[in-house]
């Protein structure tokens, strides 16, 4: 209850609690590993995940847990012991998919490329036969959303939002960085993160079946239906629903990656809110992806082929939105900017956001506050620049992927 809360030190308090009377039971360790990350304390995450492994050495989500904590070395792996458990056996396809892709991560920092991305697809690939999804059905929803959103129709709904000045959306692909820009602009005074957010998507549809005999319409439907609903409304119900998450600063950051398919009604709902979108290069941005072993998201990401059709359809989207949005509706931030010139990439990001200078927002890493996402270890770094470029030791298996990408026009050299 208290994770759920954000209460993380409370939690830890908690387990820490818990285990002194039952230090045997597994699942205290998985929760003190997974808070631990969460706060930051590395070490102590992994020495919990090795609790858990001790006690239940098929617990694969530990396995993983442990293997991503930290860079391994040649000294200091489990590869091994993750091929030998590969070899005997794992109980279900979940858990073999768990080990492959922590093998993946262990060898890729070893500098085994080759093997690291055997294991990676093998592990992709299951995830895939085992996941219902037709990539098809989101292609069709992007162009929906254009359809819809034309300029002559945000014109039309323009006019009645909530002036808040108090959010800003940090939104994109995951694994392009946001979480790196979240913390930059959270070590700020004025702002504070409320997590990823899904209160816009969830007070849009209340209104959109609300207004439509209480009955949601059909997902392409959606779109237009979203145009006739009261604008201020959506906004204010949004700030309320997220007003639980929000510390006692002037601003906050809803950073869920996926809010750019709502920039449209971002802007009519809260035209004062600002939007920072972040980018990566896009090899390395899919890369990322199909890397990451996501709980219940991104299903697009577990097939190469899926995912630059997804790439690409994002892709689309953004250029849309800057074309029928008005000019500084949409901050685009590049990763590889913010890796190569992080103070002055960090200050032209407060100037459009309307923030002073802070060097709080150079040393980013120090910030306490909690973080829940796949990048909670990362961010706990200084900026670094080794996963710049890193597809180009991939090359030639991503090479179908980038093949697409060229011919749908987006350039990858």
């Amino acid at each position: 209850v208290l994770i759920r809360c954000d209460d993380h030190e409370g939690a830890l308090e908690m387990y820490r609690k818990a285990e002194a009377i039952q230090p045997e039971r597994n699942e205290l360790h998985r929760g003190l590993a997974t808070v631990y990350r969460f706060l930051g304390q590395i070490e102590n995450a992994e020495a919990a995940c090795d609790k858990a492994v001790a006690i239940d050495p098929h617990d694969y989500e530990m396995l993983n847990l442990r293997s991503s904590l930290r860079k391994q070395s040649k000294e200091r792996n489990h590869v091994d012991a993750l091929a030998g458990l590969l070899q005997s056996g794992v109980k279900n396809w979940r858990g073999a998919v768990q080990v492959c892709y922590a093998l993946a991560k262990e060898l890729e920092d070893l500098e085994d490329y080759d093997g690291s991305f055997k294991y990676l697809t093998q592990g992709a690939s299951l995830r895939r036969r085992n996941t219902k999804y037709d990539v098809d059905d989101d292609v069709r929803i992007f162009t929906a959303i254009k359809d819809a959103f034309t300029e002559d129709a945000l014109a039309r709904a323009r006019g009645n939002g909530h002036p808040s000045v108090a959010p800003i959306f940090v939104l994109g692909l995951p694994r392009t960085g946001s979480t790196l820009v979240e913390r930059i602009i959270s070590s700020h005074s004025q702002v504070s993160t409320a997590g990823e957010l899904h209160d816009f998507a969830i007070e849009l549809m209340k209104l959109v079946a609300a207004a439509n005999n209480g009955q949601p319409p059909a997902r392409l439907e959606l779109p237009k239906a979203s145009l006739g609903i009261d604008m201020q409304a959506l906004g204010r119900n949004y700030l309320d629903a997220a007003a639980t998450r929000i510390s006692d600063t002037a601003r906050f950051i809803d950073k869920l990656p996926l809010n750019s398919l709502y920039i449209g009604l971002i802007n009519l709902a809260l035209p004062n809110a600002r939007v920072v979108h972040v980018e990566r290069h896009p090899v390395d941005a899919c890369l990322a992806m199909y890397k990451y072993l996501f709980k219940n998201a991104y299903p697009f990401s577990y097939d190469l082929d899926e995912l630059a059709t997804y790439y690409i359809e994002h892709h689309r989207l953004m250029a849309h939105w800057r074309s029928v949005l008005p000019a500084a509706s949409i901050y685009d931030i590049r990763y590889e900017d913010m890796v190569n010139e992080q103070e002055h990439t960090t200050a032209r990001l407060l100037d459009y956001l309307d923030l002073h200078w802070e060097d709080a927002c150079l040393d980013f890493h120090l910030n306490v506050q909690a973080s829940t996402t796949g990048s909670a270890s990362q961010v706990r770094e200084r900026i670094y620049a080794s996963s710049v470029g890193k597809w180009r030791v991939f090359e030639q298996h991503l090479q179908p992927l980038i093949d697409k990408l060229e011919h749908a026009g987006i350039a990858v050299s």
